[in-house]
C-alpha cells in the first residue's frame, strides 16, 4: 500500500502532518461492548468541557478554521471530521459505532481533538493520494466515468484524498465516501490522522503508538505506521 501527499497540498497547508496506520487481520466485533464504553466515557468529558457554539475557538480546532479561510469559501456542513463528531456529541447523539475499530477512532478523536479517517482496505483500489482539486468539478472525481459521485461537488482548491478509481473523502469541508466504510466483518483497514500546529511531530508519534496499542488490545491483528509531512511525502507500507 503506497500513500502519497502531492506537493501542491503544502502550498496551502505547509505544516500539515499525516499519521498513517495500516491494519491487518483484526477481529472487528468481539469486543464491541468494551469499545463502546471507551466512546461513552469520552462523550461525557466532551459534554462537560465543550459548548457547540465555541468549538471553533479551541486552540486545537482553530487552526483548521484558519486553513479553511485560506480557500475563501463556505463550508457545506462541517469543516472537519472532528467538528462533525463534536457537534454530534454536543447535540446529545451517541458517537458509538457498529464496529470496534470505528469506536477506537472516535474515542481517540474526542480525546486528542484531531481529525481521523478510516477506510476498509479491501475496498480501496491501488494507492492512496492526497491532493488539491485543480479546477472546479461537479459530481465527479479526478476523471469521469466510474469516479462520478452523485452527492459530492469538489471545488477548486478542495483538499481531498482518493485511490486509483474513486474519491475517498474531502477534508476541510468534510465528506466521506460510504463505499469504503468499515463493517464488523472488516479485517484490514487504513487509518490516518491529520494534524496542524500546535500539534507537534512528537505528539503525533505518541498518538500513533497509542493507536497501535488500542487496536492490538481490542482487535488483535498487526499494524504498521508512518508519518508524512512536507519533507517525506510518500510511504509504502
Amino acid at each position: 500500500m503506497n500513500i502519497s501527499l502531492m506537493p501542491e497540498v503544502f502550498e496551502t497547508l505547509p505544516k500539515l502532518r499525516l499519521g498513517i496506520v495500516v491494519i491487518h487481520d483484526i477481529d472487528n466485533k468481539s469486543k464491541l461492548p468494551a469499545s463502546a464504553h471507551l466512546v461513552q466515557d469520552a462523550e461525557k468529558l466532551i459534554r462537560l468541557t465543550f459548548h457547540k457554539d465555541t468549538t471553533k475557538t479551541h486552540y486545537l480546532i482553530a487552526p483548521w478554521e484558519a486553513a479553511r479561510r485560506e480557500f475563501g469559501k463556505e463550508a457545506r456542513h462541517y469543516h472537519t471530521a472532528l467538528e462533525k463528531l463534536l457537534h454530534q456529541v454536543l447535540e446529545g447523539k451517541s458517537a458509538v459505532g457498529k464496529d470496534v475499530l470505528t469506536n477506537i477512532v472516535h474515542y481517540l478523536m474526542l480525546k486528542h481533538l484531531v481529525p481521523m479517517a478510516l477506510d476498509d482496505r479491501s475496498k480501496v483500489q491501488g494507492r492512496i493520494i492526497f491532493d488539491l482539486v485543480e479546477e472546479a468539478r461537479k459530481n465527479e472525481g479526478p476523471k469521469a466515468g466510474p469516479l462520478q459521485l452523485k452527492r459530492l461537488q469538489l471545488k477548486k482548491g478542495e483538499l481531498y484524498y482518493r485511490d486509483e478509481q474513486k474519491i475517498l473523502g474531502a477534508k476541510l469541508d468534510y465528506w466521506k465516501n460510504p463505499v469504503t466504510a468499515l463493517t464488523s466483518s472488516t479485517t484490514n483497514a487504513i487509518l490516518h490522522i491529520e494534524t496542524l500546529p500546535p500539534v507537534t511531530r512528537g505528539k503525533l508519534r505518541g498518538m500513533l503508538i497509542e493507536t497501535e496499542q488500542l487496536i492490538t488490545s481490542f482487535c488483535g491483528g498487526r499494524t504498521k505506521t508512518a508519518l508524512l509531512w512536507r519533507k517525506k511525502r510518500s510511504v509504502t507500507l
